[in-house]
């Protein structure tokens, strides 16, 4: 990962991380293979500092009605899943991102 700028957050060595991706950020510019490897070497390193760290994973907020940021939330879904992470699914908390009510936040 270029600058490994994530390294200046684990001088504290956290217990509990949540960790949002920059998904919405890198949507369009990063394919999210290379999203999901950047994801995992963050957490390798995490690792690194303390095995027993208790990792949570969630997406950026929905954007209306996306097509390809979408299809993404949902491959960081499934990675989190297979890879024995916890997923916080706050997509449900919001309005379903293809209505106008999501405008309306």
């Amino acid at each position: 990962m270029q600058g490994n700028l994530h390294l200046k957050n684990l001088i504290t060595k956290p217990d509990v991380v949540i960790l949002e991706p920059f998904l919405l950020d890198s949507n369009g510019l990063i394919i999210i293979d290379h999203s999901l490897q950047n994801i995992s070497a963050i957490i390798e390193d995490l690792k690194n500092e303390n095995l027993d760290v208790f990792l949570f994973l969630q997406p950026g907020q929905p954007i209306h009605k996306a097509i390809y940021y979408s299809d993404d939330i949902e491959a960081l879904k499934s990675w989190t899943e297979e890879n024995g992470y916890t997923y916080i699914d706050n997509w449900t908390s919001w309005p379903d991102y293809q209505t106008e009510e999501l405008k309306e936040i």
